[in-house]
């Protein structure tokens, strides 16, 4: 199985989020998710298709409170992913992270205004 954890990587910034109350909690929770959604489904627009398969094990799958696991469950998905010496690599999981590599930061700033204002 290939996976990607989008996690808080300092132990300040996640106990800074756990004392946070638990409107804004739901409002980084809220943005997390819909993030990796966007990666997601970017993902499945970039993977390579050729029987369906690769693209019917991909998926996210919450972590804790503040991640999320983004992954493809086809054995052959670190394959497709990284090349082998006989294949190019195709990125399509590396791709849709780049892709979306600000999006948290302003997804959340976004939630917290939509909330704030109503």
């Amino acid at each position: 199985m290939l996976s990607w954890e989008i996690t808080f990587q300092t132990a300040e910034l996640q106990n800074f989020l756990q004392n946070l109350p638990a409107s804004l909690k739901m409002a980084v929770q809220n943005a997390e998710l819909t993030v990796a959604q966007r990666i997601l489904l970017t993902m499945q627009t970039l993977t390579p298709v050729r029987t369906g398969f690769l693209l019917s094990t991909e998926g996210i799958q919450p972590q804790g409170d503040w991640a999320f696991i983004i992954y493809a469950r086809a054995y052959y998905a670190h394959f497709v992913e990284f090349g082998t010496r006989r294949m190019a690599p195709r990125l399509f999981m590396t791709r849709a992270f780049e892709m979306h590599r600000g999006d948290l930061q302003n997804e959340i700033w976004s939630n917290i205004a939509a909330m704030i204002l109503g």
